[in-house]
C-alpha cells in the first residue's frame, strides 16, 4: 500500500455497493427496536419479564443457528444465493411480525428474521475477505459494519415516529413492522441485481485435514476461541443493556419511544464514526488487539457510568461514546479472528459471530431475571462487570496476528 493512500480508495467498489445495500437492511431491521419490548407487553400483559426478554433477543439465536450453516454453503456455492436468500427471508419475517396474535408467534417471526439476517451477514463477510488483504481487510469490514451501525442508528427514528403517529399503540407497533418488510424486500430487489452482475466469487478455504471440520479447527484454535468467548461477554452485555433494559429503563423515567429511540440511535452513530476511524487505524499501524481490549474494556465502564443518570442527553452521551469505543467488536474482531485462523477464515468469522449473537439473545433473558429480582442499578453494575472481566480474559490470553511483511516504499 502507497504511502500516503487512504485505505478505502484500495477497495473494489463493490464492497461501498454492499455496504448501501446493508444500511438499508439494517434500518429496517432496527425500526421497532424502541418499541419491541412494549409491543411484546401489548400483545400479552401477563407475560413475564424474562419471557419477553426471550422474545427481544431470540433474533439473534436465529442468527447463531444460522451463522456455521451459512459459512459451509457459501464455501461451496459462493455468496450471492445465500445473500439474497436471507434478504428475502429476513423482509418477510419482519412484516409478519406486524401480524402477530400474541408473544408465541411473534417468537416465531423473530427467530425466521434472525435466521435470514445471519444467512446474509455471514454471506457479505465472506465477499470482505475474499476481495482484500490484511492492509486492508479492517478497514473494509469496518465500512461494512459502519454502513449496518449507520442503519441500526437511523432506524429507531423512522420506527419511533411511525408507533407514535398512529393510534391505538397497538396499530403504530405493528405499523413499524409492515414498514421494515417493505423496506426490506425492495432492498432484496435492489441486492439481486447488485450482486448477479459482480462477477467475484468467494475465496475458498484451505484444505484442512480429512476427517477435522472447520469448526472444530476454529474451536481448538486457542486465540480464536478465547476471542469468541470474550465477544460473547459483549453480546451478551449489549444485548441486557441497549435492547432490554433501555428501553423499560425508559419508559420507567416517563420517556416515549421517540427519547428511547435517541438513547438506542447515540450507539449507532457512535459506533459509525468508530468504525470509519479504528478500522483504518488498525490497518494503518498493523495492530488488532490493542482496539478490541480497549472496546471490551470501555464498554463495561461506560454501562457502570450510565447507571449514574437519568437525563436524556447525557443517556444518548454515554451510548454515543459507547458506540464509537466499541465499534473495533464490529469490523476489527472479523478481521482479526481470520488472520488467526488463515486456513478457515470463514469458520472462524461465523464461529465468532456465533458467539457475538448467542450473547445477545441471552442478554436480555438474563436482563429480564435480574430486573424482576433487584432493580436497574444493579442490573447495570452487572452487564459492566461482565465485560470488564472479559476485556481482562483477551488482554491475557490472546496473542497479536501476525501481519504479512509488507513490501518496500508500503
Amino acid at each position: 500500500m502507497l504511502k500516503g493512500v487512504s485505505t478505502f480508495a484500495t477497495l473494489p467498489h463493490a464492497v461501498f455497493l454492499l455496504s448501501v445495500a446493508m444500511l438499508f437492511m439494517r434500518a429496517a431491521e432496527n425500526f421497532y427496536t424502541p418499541i419491541l419490548p412494549l409491543y411484546v407487553r401489548v400483545l400479552d400483559a401477563s407475560i413475564p419479564l424474562f419471557l419477553a426478554g426471550l422474545v427481544v433477543g431470540i433474533h439473534r439465536l436465529g442468527m447463531v443457528v444460522a451463522n456455521p450453516i451459512a459459512g459451509n454453503w457459501c464455501d461451496k456455492i459462493g455468496y450471492r444465493k445465500p445473500f439474497i436468500i436471507g434478504v428475502v427471508v429476513t423482509g418477510i419475517a419482519s412484516g409478519l411480525g406486524g401480524f402477530a396474535f400474541g408473544a408465541a408467534d411473534l417468537t416465531f417471526y423473530r427467530l425466521l428474521s434472525g435466521l435470514g439476517y445471519g444467512t446474509l451477514t455471514i454471506a457479505a463477510l465472506i465477499f470482505i475477505n475474499g476481495v482484500t488483504t490484511p492492509q486492508n481487510r479492517a478497514t473494509a469490514m469496518s465500512l461494512l459494519m459502519a454502513s449496518t451501525l449507520a442503519g441500526a442508528a437511523l432506524g429507531p427514528f423512522p420506527g419511533g415516529y411511525i408507533a407514535e403517529s398512529l393510534t391505538p399503540a397497538l396499530l403504530g407497533y405493528r405499523a413499524t413492522f409492515y414498514s421494515a418488510g417493505l423496506v426490506q424486500v425492495l432492498v432484496g430487489v435492489y441486492a439481486f441485481f447488485l450482486i448477479r452482475g459482480r462477477g467475484i466469487v468467494t475465496t475458498q478455504a484451505a484444505p484442512v485435514s480429512r476427517g477435522v471440520s472447520l469448526y472444530t479447527l476454529a474451536l481448538r484454535h486457542k486465540d480464536v476461541a478465547i476471542t469468541c468467548l470474550c465477544v460473547f461477554f459483549f453480546g451478551f452485555s449489549y444485548g441486557a443493556f441497549l435492547l432490554f433494559t433501555v428501553p423499560l429503563l425508559g419508559e420507567s423515567l416517563g420517556f416515549g419511544p421517540v427519547q428511547i429511540g435517541w438513547i438506542i440511535s447515540g450507539f449507532g452513530f457512535g459506533h459509525v464514526l468508530g468504525a470509519l476511524i479504528m478500522g483504518p487505524l488498525s490497518d494503518k499501524t498493523g495492530r488488532r488487539k490493542p482496539f478490541v481490549f480497549l472496546a471490551l474494556l470501555s464498554s463495561g465502564v461506560l454501562i457502570l457510568l450510565f447507571s449514574l443518570v437519568e437525563q436524556v442527553p447525557l443517556m444518548v452521551t454515554i451510548t454515543f461514546l459507547l458506540g464509537f469505543l466499541t465499534a473495533p467488536c464490529c469490523g476489527i474482531v472479523p478481521a482479526m479472528v481470520a488472520e488467526l485462523l488463515p486456513e478457515a477464515p470463514a469458520s472462524a468469522m461465523a464461529l465468532q459471530r456465533s458467539a457475538e449473537m448467542l450473547g445477545i439473545f441471552v442478554g436480555p433473558i438474563f436482563g429480564g431475571l435480574i430486573l424482576g429480582i433487584s432493580g436497574f442499578s444493579t442490573a447495570l453494575i452487572v452487564y459492566a462487570a461482565i465485560t470488564i472481566v472479559g476485556s481482562l480474559i483477551f488482554l491475557l490470553g490472546v496473542r497479536e496476528p501476525l501481519q504479512p511483511t509488507m513490501p518496500a516504499g508500503s
